[in-house]
């Protein structure tokens, strides 16, 4: 516990000091982003005549939300610009699902991540970050 924060950080860095490239994420867990399926809402009351809802169920990313198309492409975009060379890590504060997916892509990637955790998080929250990392 860190002025109110708990801090999760598993192991050393894994990011190979040799052979790394700035080849962009491919493959696996990251190729499950997006192509989310449209569900059309059909018994809204109130909905004028004529019009069409559709719910987008991000719930199918591989993290169960709509952050994994943000970290995925922020992680992404930092492998080809380097920024992980050298045993750099990924650190953020999050008590959320953005959390969650950095701890998630940042070990399929071989990334080392800190979170730091606000005290209140959930203890769901917490256990699924630490199980990611």
């Amino acid at each position: 516990m860190v002025a109110g924060r708990t801090v999760v950080d598993r192991g050393k860095p894994v990011v190979p000091t040799s052979g790394y490239t700035n080849e962009p994420l491919s493959g696996g867990l990251i190729e499950g982003v997006g192509n989310t399926p449209l569900l059309e809402l059909t018994e809204i009351p109130g909905l004028a005549p004529g019009a069409r809802l559709f719910a987008k169920l991000e719930s199918v990313n591989p993290g169960g939300s709509i952050k994994d198309r943000s970290v995925s492409r922020i992680i992404a975009a930092a492998v080809v610009a380097g920024h992980f060379r050298d045993g750099r890590r990924l650190l953020d504060s999050s008590s959320g699902n953005a959390g969650i997916a950095y701890a998630m892509f940042g070990a399929a990637a071989g990334i080392g991540v800190t979170l730091v955790i606000p005290a209140n998080a959930s203890t769901e929250t917490r256990a699924v970050a630490v199980a990611s990392i």
